[in-house]
């Protein structure tokens, strides 16, 4: 029997054996066609145990984000080279297509410090996104841009909050979860719900540090820009301009340096252009006259100098300008756009007359023309402005009378004119504004009587006629209706009179009073019991400061010559 059982087994090995052997020979070849190497590559071949090691995570530049996926498989030393290379000719091209040039753009990408670079190394070495430079050209560019950007001001080393920057998702998440306090948008990144272009870069005051990158040109879907109130420097790149679909960019506290490329002429979508309080200097590109769009323009605090180039007609748009506390000399005409209602250009350096053309923008709510060098007149109204409510034209140079059109624009709560020459009476128009609440006619050469049209006007808080060459008796209607009057002065005039009545109508709010009752009864030209600072011809001892009263503001810094302090006496 066990010879029996020997000899089966033999056989079966001699059967099983050709076939297992034909099987697996049959399972190789089907490998080979499915899958096999090309065969340039020979035989030799490494095997997978000798392809370079993965770098550890340890490696990992500590600017990059460590919540990258675990799963996400790191790129081997060749393929991160050719795709390194890819991204980066996907990048040049972008650059080269581009209408602006790319003025160092180009250079940085071979500097391994740059942000540039870095942002390159980002997307081909760590990036768990692994957008395919192949298949997805635009959405390379995109990822890119804002990846260099986002290295280029500062990044995690400086902003308040990563917002979800490279990250593996999606570069439209890259935004906090919330709209921020003073924007409909959350700090971060946006993009169109449609396409997934990127249209809004959000980061006001979110610690942004560094030069302003010109990579931003390559974002050419952005809509709005806003990266306010951080420590931005360098200068606008002329990249900017290809942003041909841009409506608002708001750069304002920032450091931005250089003068306004000619190119921003080509922004013409643009409604909303804030620079204010950077230092950009030299003269406005006339290019400007091309933004036919715009409706708020704010270039305040920045040396800049020459003329305002804006020519009639052009910008039709205009609503709010402030060109504020710059070197500028010459107002142009174009800048009172029929639909404009504010105009600040206080504190700045321009001089001449003042253009008759101020009467024409018929919507305009608040004008500041104060602190500057403007001479001549001011030019009656030939339009009723019927919304005018702020009217400042105070530290200037201007003379002559004050025009009995003022009255006209019915809706005035503010007249500043003090600090100027001007001459002539009161005009008894401004009896018609029963809005008006603060009328500072201070230090200048008004002379006549004061006129009795102050009844009507109930909601005066301040009114300030010192330093003027008034004179005659205090009119009755100043002492009825006074029910908010804070601050009020006739000092330094020839007015004389009793303020009793005054003093009665005032008691409740108990105003700051100033008039010339130095000298008790007999010797001063107004009696005024309720006065807090009485002024006389006396001028010795006098060290009164405006700035002591908090008057600084209208009467200007320094000594209240023959002014002193005196203890007020309300009537019961």
């Amino acid at each position: 029997l066990l010879g029996v059982f020997l000899a089966l087994c033999a056989m079966a090995i001699a059967v099983v054996t050709p076939l297992a052997l034909k099987r697996e020979k049959s399972y190789s070849s089907n490998v080979g066609e499915a899958g096999a190497l090309p065969t340039m590559i020979s035989s030799a071949e490494p095997t997978i145990s000798t392809f370079p090691s993965l770098p550890p995570v340890t490696d990992i530049p500590s600017e990059y984000p460590s919540e990258a996926p675990t799963g996400s498989p790191a790129p081997s030393g060749s393929p991160t080279s050719e795709r390194f290379g890819a991204i980066k000719s996907v990048v040049l091209s972008a650059m080269d297509a581009a209408t602006a040039p790319f003025e160092s753009g180009r250079d940085l990408l071979e500097d391994e410090e740059s942000a540039q670079f870095r942002a390159l190394r980002w997307m081909a070495d760590v990036d768990a996104r692994r957008v395919d430079p192949q298949e997805d050209k635009e959405g390379v560019v995109q990822r890119y841009a804002i990846a260099a950007f986002h290295f280029a001001t500062g990044g995690n080393d400086t902003w308040t909050d990563s917002y979800g920057f490279l990250s593996g998702d999606h570069e439209c998440d890259w935004h906090g979860e919330r709209p921020s306090l003073y924007h409909p948008h959350p700090n971060g990144a946006s993009c169109s719900e449609v396409n997934g272009t990127v249209e809004v870069i959000h980061l006001f005051g979110s610690g942004l540090r560094g030069k302003f990158p010109e990579e931003i040109g390559l974002l050419t879907g952005l809509k709005l820009v806003d990266l306010a109130n951080n420590a931005l420097h360098g200068t606008l790149p002329a990249s900017i301009s290809d942003l041909t679909s841009l409506r608002d960019l708001s750069l304002y506290f920032n450091s931005i340096s250089g003068t306004i490329p000619s190119s921003i002429g080509r922004l013409t979508g643009l409604v909303e252009l804030f620079l204010h309080w950077n230092n950009l200097n030299g003269t406005i590109p006339t290019e400007m006259n091309r933004l036919t769009n715009l409706e708020q323009l704010s270039m305040g605090r920045n040396p800049l100098t020459g003329t305002m180039p804006f020519a009639a007609g052009r910008l039709i748009n205009l609503r709010r300008v402030k060109v504020y506390g710059t070197l500028l000399q010459t107002v142009s005409p174009g800048i009172f756009a029929p639909m404009l209602t504010h105009l600040d250009l206080s504190d700045g350096k321009f001089s001449g007359t003042l253009p008759p053309e101020l009467w024409n923008a018929t919507n305009l709510v608040a004008v500041d023309l104060s602190n500057n060098s403007f001479t001549g007149t001011l030019p009656e109204a030939v339009n009723v402005l019927p919304g005018l409510k702020e009217f400042h034209v105070e530290r200037n140079g201007l003379s002559g009378s004050l025009p009995w059109s003022l009255g006209r624009h019915t809706a005035l709560k503010e007249i500043y004119c003090h600090l100027n020459a001007f001459t002539g009476e009161i005009p008894t128009s401004i009896g018609r504004l029963t809005d008006l609440k603060e009328l500072i006619l201070s230090r200048n050469k008004l002379g006549g009587t004061v006129p009795d049209i102050w009844t009507e006007l109930r909601d005066l808080r301040l009114l300030l006629l010192d330093a003027n060459e008034l004179s005659g008796p205090i009119p009755p209607s100043l002492a009825q209706n006074r029910y908010d009057l804070s601050r009020f002065s006739i000092a330094n005039t020839s007015m004389t009179g009793d303020m009793a009545p005054v003093c009665l109508a005032t008691k409740r709010q108990k105003p700051l009073i100033l008039a010339d009752c130095y000298g008790g009864a007999n010797r001063s030209e107004i009696g005024c019991a309720c006065c807090s600072v009485c002024c006389g011809d006396d001028e010795r001892g006098s060290e009164l400061t405006t700035d002591s009263l908090n008057l600084d503001r209208w009467f200007g810094e320094g000594v209240l010559r023959a002014c002193y302090r005196v203890s007020t006496r309300w009537p019961r």
